[in-house]
């Protein structure tokens, strides 16, 4: 099956999620009838939603002195620039 990606920001906390139903006090992601207001936690363990990772560091000219031309971190770096256009 197919994967999907949804890009937002991240809310603090559930009641400032897409996801969250005031209405019926339930995340429409989980399904989950529960609210993080009272953690120390900003966001639950259970929440699905995850940051995006950090871009990695590409430096100097290409090849590198070890002749290794870091091409992966080229490529990761475009993919995130990609998924944030």
């Amino acid at each position: 099956m197919p994967k999907a990606v949804l890009v937002m920001d991240m809310p603090e906390d559930c009641t400032m999620c897409k996801f969250w139903n005031s209405k019926d006090d339930e995340c429409y992601a989980t399904g989950v009838e529960e609210l993080s207001l009272n953690s120390e936690e900003a966001k639950p363990d259970w929440c699905p939603l995850r940051a995006l990772p950090e871009k990695m560091k590409v430096c100097g000219k290409y090849p590198q002195p070890d002749r290794i031309a870091p091409s992966y971190k080229v490529g990761w770096n475009a993919c995130l620039d990609e998924i944030l256009k």
